[in-house]
């Protein structure tokens, strides 16, 4: 098998690994929280030392949980919306859209045009399936994805935003909202106290990146601007995980149950 190399990402772009990895570790295991023979396949077309990651076992876990949470929202968004369009933002090496396709819907995974030169190399484009070689903070994708007509619009940004600067974040879904009025947005989104101590995560420390920013609660994005609605939130320890086994506990503890969540928007 030819390895392709995966040593020039660095930085924020590094991080797409650790998802990845993840979701290749669990389809592998005895009692999965999520399959994704995808990602299994990638890994083995890597050459990267993967093990350097030092994953943890809760993070591997929560992450998994945050992938499948991801996956429902979307889905359900398509049974709703058959015909629409989603934007996968910061998209890394994800591979939801071969996860969940539904046969209609129009799919853009973008990123940095490093990282979509990779995907390229082991994901290929098809007719509904397009990638975008942009940064998260260009404009040139906005404009020229405004001009499709469809008012079903879906954006989705897992892991992605708590790694850009607050006030570049603001102006990003201000902006999405003013070009795309009725679209939904869904992200996941750490608390102050994570952000602030996110040098000391296992997984961060071998990377050269840092989360940014985080919330105090589920409605400060609605404060940005007039019209974004909060849909829904998702905590990582609402229902008990079998797999979580005694951090099941934590959900009692305020402090540490609102640590992470995932958060659905209406940019009305």
């Amino acid at each position: 098998m030819i390895k392709i190399k995966a040593d020039h990402l660095t930085g924020t772009q590094e991080t797409l690994l650790i998802p990845l990895y993840i979701r290749a570790l669990e389809t592998k295991h005895p009692d999965p929280i999520i399959q994704d023979p995808l990602a299994c396949e990638i890994v083995d077309h890597l050459e990267y030392d993967f093990l350097k990651l030092r994953i943890p076992e809760i993070t591997a876990i929560s992450t998994a949980m945050r992938v499948r949470q991801f996956d429902r929202w979307v889905k359900e968004f398509l049974v709703a919306h058959p015909n629409s369009i989603v934007v996968n933002i910061g998209c890394g090496l994800c591979t939801r859209f071969q996860r969940i396709d539904n046969g209609k819907v129009e799919w853009y995974d973008l990123d940095f045009p490093e990282v979509i030169e990779l995907r390229k190399k082991l994901i290929a484009e098809e007719d509904r399936y397009h990638y975008i070689a942009q940064s998260v903070m260009d404009t040139d994708w906005i404009e020229n994805l405004s001009k499709a007509k469809n008012s079903n619009m879906l954006f989705i940004a897992e892991g992605v935003l708590m790694y850009i600067h607050l006030e570049d974040v603001k102006k990003f879904v201000i902006r999405l909202q003013e070009s795309f009025p009725g679209a939904e947005l869904i992200l996941d989104m750490c608390n102050r106290f994570i952000a602030k101590n996110s040098s000391r995560q296992p997984a961060l420390k071998g990377i050269d990146t840092s989360i940014k920013w985080g919330v105090k609660g589920s409605l400060d994005i609605e404060r940005w601007n007039k019209g974004i609605r909060l849909l829904e939130d998702w905590f990582y320890f609402n229902q008990k995980e079998k797999r979580l086994g005694c951090y099941n506990l934590f959900r009692y503890v305020p402090f540490i149950s609102n640590f992470f969540r995932i958060l659905h928007y209406k940019l009305g």
